[in-house]
């Protein structure tokens, strides 16, 4: 078993990890990956290349957006414009700045007057404090932009309940929030509000009812979808999770951290091919995101490919606790088991919050006849909500 172990130490530090797979995402997907990295040139021309291939709003907001990070306001402001449908919608917000930082003031005025119309007082005093719009302040025109009547009457309070859910005072955010509800059952973003809250606390039974009952009030929103699928995801509810993020990915092609939710899902659910290609699909956009590189290797490991894990754990810039965790998988894998051990220990010095390697260590302790450690790891890790370690406990009494 050393012989083996030291061979895959020498694979994993001399051989070069090869492309990550012949699948494949969007250009727009590409372009969105390259924005969050700050890639701006490049997300740029993906960015034109997407457009080029089919126009949408999301991708036409997302040029903008390149746009107005590489200080082409003028330009920004066009795609902002051209993006925005709906004249109460965020785009011709942005549009503003943008054709303020352009000293186009016309232009501001005209797409500020659109978004302010639709919007309610405490959004009104929120754009007036805005430094953004500074130089539209001395002009006569500014008053009649603010002067705008309320459509949204419960905004302040679900701002007002936001603000105290960030202050940790969730209880009198409870207080307000059911009050909207009641008053306003057709409000989806108080449901949507309230169910992050739940979720914040722990009560994964109320925040699926509230984010469920707001995707019926506003299907199409994937920012309700995801909130779904990692409620799902806490409750260990695997495949549903994986169905929702999907989703989600259908409702917004720029969705693309709903990829990661996938690959973890199917890792945790085993359907290991599909965890394999979803966290393919995310390292093609994110190159040397950590996490998705752990769940590749995991997922090949338990395919029994501990050769092809070894290669991508090869890729992770650094050797932290996900590192030892995803190699000790690896050795157990290979049943090296004193080796997996010896990682399962550093991850755990590293990250005491990852509980499922309890799970993988109790394993290990058990093939090397450590029957009492096995059970003490097990049921550390029930105590911590891994339930699977039951039935190893159940199998192994």
């Amino acid at each position: 078993m050393k012989t083996l172990a030291s061979y895959l130490f020498i694979v994993m530090t001399l051989l070069p990890f090869s492309a990550l797979s012949q699948d494949t995402v969007n250009t727009a997907q590409l372009a969105c990956a390259a924005f969050q990295m700050h890639k701006f040139e490049y997300a740029d021309s993906l960015a034109t290349k997407a457009l080029a291939e089919k126009s949408t709003s999301k991708r036409l907001d997302l040029k903008a957006d390149i746009l107005y990070s590489m200080s082409q306001y003028a330009e920004a402001a066009r795609y902002y414009s051209a993006a925005e449908k709906n004249q109460s919608g965020p785009s011709k917000l942005k549009a503003a700045k943008a054709y303020v930082s352009a000293n186009m003031y016309d232009s501001a005025f005209a797409s500020l007057t659109a978004y302010c119309r639709y919007q309610d007082r405490m959004s009104i005093a929120k754009i007036a404090a805005d430094a953004d719009f500074e130089p539209l302040k001395s002009d006569s025109r500014w008053q009649n932009v603010l002067n705008q009547r309320d459509v949204n009457p419960y905004q302040k309070d679900l701002e007002s309940a936001q603000h105290l859910i960030n202050t940790n005072r969730r209880g009198d955010a409870f207080l307000i929030l059911n009050q909207v509800i009641k008053k306003h059952p057709s409000a989806h973003r108080a449901w949507f509000v309230r169910a992050q809250a739940y979720f914040n606390d722990g009560n994964y039974k109320s925040a699926l009812s509230d984010i469920e009952h707001a995707i019926k009030l506003n299907s199409k929103n994937s920012l309700y979808l995801n909130t779904l699928a990692d409620i799902l995801f806490a409750q260990q509810k695997y495949t549903k999770a994986a169905e929702t993020w999907i989703l989600a990915i259908k409702a917004d092609e720029m969705s693309v951290n709903s990829y990661l939710g996938l690959a973890k899902a199917y890792l945790k659910s085993k359907s290991l091919e599909k965890a394999e290609k979803y966290s393919r699909l995310y390292l093609l956009m994110f190159k040397n995101d950590e996490e998705a590189i752990a769940i590749l290797s995991e997922s090949l490991a338990l395919q029994g490919d501990c050769m092809g894990a070894l290669k991508v754990l090869n890729t992770m810039p650094d050797k932290n606790a996900a590192f030892y965790r995803s190699r000790g998988i690896i050795y157990l894998q290979s049943d090296t088991y004193q080796f997996a051990i010896d990682d399962f220990n550093r991850a755990i010095d590293l990250d005491r919050t990852l509980f499922d390697i309890y799970l993988h260590r109790g394993l290990a302790y058990y093939m090397l006849g450590k029957k009492d450690d096995a059970k003490r790891d097990w049921n550390t890790a029930v105590k911590n909500r891994v339930y699977k370690a039951n039935d190893y406990l159940e199998k192994y009494r």
